[in-house]
């Protein structure tokens, strides 16, 4: 048998407001990732050398490689 808890209205506010947070900013995240891929193949296809875009952005060669393929 499964014990039945109370819980509070303030606890299960407090948790709905964060849970709230997580979803805006996951949402922020992903636009700013958005908005870092496309200046990332912008610039490559200026000419910029994908190992000099790496070291900017923190990333590997690789990386990208992958970003500019599309395959993440």
């Amino acid at each position: 048998m499964y014990a039945l808890l109370m819980i509070d209205e303030d606890d299960a506010e407090t948790l709905a407001i964060h849970v709230a947070l997580i979803e805006q900013r996951t949402a922020e995240v992903a636009e700013a990732v958005k908005g870092r891929d496309e200046q990332i193949r912008g610039m490559l296809a200026k000419g910029a050398k994908p190992t000099e875009l790496g070291r900017l952005a923190g990333m590997s060669r690789e990386r990208i490689y992958q970003i500019k393929d599309g395959r993440r």
